[in-house]
């Protein structure tokens, strides 16, 4: 008797051994109330036929394959049924055969979530993974680095103005300098303005022109909302205007070919004259010598003076010279060449 109990115990230890899981799993209660169905496998329960059925199903790593427990609830009296499913001994525990994995499908749509379950991937994840690139519309910018925010806009904070000087005659222009800070500001494009346009006008590069007397104040303002203002006194006294020449010939009897000019505006070369200053009475000179280039060269000249009247200042004026020369050399001394010389005097700025 003493030598049965050791091979009992033998026995009982390799029974523990082949069937780890089935020892003590066989009085399990079930919804009918009969305590049965331990290892019952592929057998429906009585009275299972013909109700509504919810399935949630449960993998659980067995020796030899994947054994899934399934609970179906058709009416009070249905079974439970236990259903095995063979699966590869060298597959992952984690990974279910196909029919079990269409079953936890199920279940989670049932509402019975794996708390297990790892997240799900997103888009992008997945590409990444994948080693293909992200959706075009989700892809980071060529210019722009991962991680990296878009840089802030640099507003101007100060503006300062400053000119060669503040006052002004009529037709005369001045260039205002804008400086800004900081000076690496995202948008250092100024709107510049003037209170006053009979006075001044201005334009969006801050070239002031004084069109009339008076005083101005020229404003340049920023995208950021900071301005700053520059004071202009313009005089109605004087006027810049610009001074051109002319020569038309309008008759030569055998005189000359070739021909050489000299104009004089105030006893200077017009050439270097491209505008004089005038006030009203001023006393405007002008001069124009013709000289006829040969051997013996015949010359003609003319003098002229203009005094700045109201209308010559308001409009500007016109001097004009006829200026003959004669020939004093035979065979054709005594004949002639007659010119018009046109000094035109125009406001500089129109």
């Amino acid at each position: 008797m003493i030598a049965v109990v050791p091979v009992i115990m033998l026995l009982i230890l390799i029974l523990m051994v082949l069937f780890p899981e089935g020892i003590g799993q066989g009085s399990e209660s079930f919804p009918d109330g009969t305590g049965q169905g331990a290892g019952v496998v592929g057998q429906a329960a009585p009275g299972l036929q013909g109700g509504t059925v919810t399935r949630t199903s449960v993998s659980t790593p067995v020796a030899g394959g994947a054994f899934n427990a399934q609970a179906e609830a058709a009416d009070p009296n249905a079974a439970a049924v236990l259903q095995q499913t063979e699966a590869p001994e060298t597959a992952a525990p984690e990974a279910a055969a196909p029919e079990t994995a269409a079953l936890q499908g199920a279940g989670d749509q049932a509402g019975a979530a794996d708390p297990n379950a790892e997240p799900a991937l997103s888009q992008n994840q997945i590409a990444e993974e994948e080693g293909q690139p992200m959706p075009a519309e989700q892809a980071m910018p060529e210019h722009q680095t991962a991680g990296a925010a878009p840089q802030a806009a640099i507003p101007i904070q100060k503006l300062r103005l400053s000119a060669d000087r503040d006052d002004m005659i009529l037709c005369d222009t001045l260039q205002i300098t804008a400086e800004v800070y900081p000076p690496d500001a995202s948008d250092p494009g100024l709107l510049w303005t003037s209170d006053d346009e009979t006075v001044a006008r201005v334009d969006q590069n801050g070239l002031v022109t004084a069109v009339g007397g008076g005083h101005a104040v020229i404003t340049a303002i920023a995208s950021s909302g900071v301005h700053t203002d520059f004071g202009i006194d313009v005089s109605s006294r004087k006027k810049r205007m610009t001074v051109s020449v002319s020569t038309e010939m309008l008759e030569n009897n055998s005189v000359g070919r070739k021909w050489q000019y000299e104009y004089y505006v105030n006893g200077r070369p017009a050439d270097q004259v491209r505008e004089i200053i005038v006030s009203r009475g001023d006393r405007v000179t002008v001069g124009s010598t013709i000289t006829e280039n040969d051997r013996s060269p015949d010359i003609g000249a003319a003098e002229g003076t203009y005094t700045v009247d109201d209308d010559g200042f308001e409009q500007g004026f016109v001097m004009r010279q006829e200026i003959t020369v004669l020939e004093d050399t035979p065979p054709n001394k005594g004949n002639a060449a007659l010119f018009v010389v046109t000094y035109n005097f125009l406001d500089a700025v129109q």
